[in-house]
């Protein structure tokens, strides 16, 4: 049996009204999700990038950094261990971190897989609706980061585009004065549980 999984780099419309017959279910979710599942970007605004999948890139160091299709390696089995999306290479295990290669120009910041001591990228995961299905599926939304106990609330997950005709996830944090662009822009994320 497949069941689904959403992560939601947090957009809200201003104004607008959603019509739904989606109907979540009340029971609460827990932050820890050990059946591996596969990301995929969700944002029906931006058909570039919707419904392209998460893939990892192996970088310098043991680090795999975070791309969409065609760049980089498939990832069926990535957790939520603590509200931070793990996995285990030969590397050893990693977690999604903010801290490398800051923009200057969007003030932005990568989100990469590592086993050293960045600050973890926090998701909370919570029920929504399927945009294109309108069927129930549970949703992560990014709640800020963390280095060690302590915890910095707000940013956005974000992707942008990159050289090579992908496109690369980004954290965008709160009072972000630097230029906004269609090149960085905040966007729904999916994961689909492998089967």
């Amino acid at each position: 049996m497949r069941t689904s999984l959403s992560l939601i780099g947090l957009l809200a419309v201003a104004g607008s009204t959603i019509i739904s017959a989606c109907v979540t279910p009340e029971t609460p979710l827990p932050n820890t999700i050990l059946e591996g599942f596969r990301i995929q970007f969700q944002n029906t605004s931006y058909p570039a990038v919707h419904k392209l999948h998460m893939n990892t890139k192996l970088a310098g160091g043991g680090d795999r950094h975070i791309f969409t299709d065609p760049v980089g390696d498939k990832v069926y089995n990535m957790t939520l261990v603590d509200g931070v999306i793990t996995n285990t290479w030969a590397e050893g295990t990693i977690r999604a971190v903010i801290g490398g290669e800051h923009s200057n120009i969007d003030n932005t910041d990568k989100i990469f897989m590592t086993g050293r001591n960045n600050p973890y990228a926090i998701y909370k995961p919570t029920w929504g609706c399927d945009p294109d299905t309108d069927l129930p599926q549970v949703e992560l939304v990014f709640q800020g980061h963390r280095q060690g106990t302590t915890f910095v609330p707000g940013g956005w997950s974000c992707i942008r585009p990159t050289y090579d005709g992908a496109y690369e996830y980004r954290y965008y944090p709160p009072g972000n004065t630097g230029e906004y662009s269609t090149s960085s822009f905040f966007l729904l994320l999916r994961s689909l549980l492998a089967c």
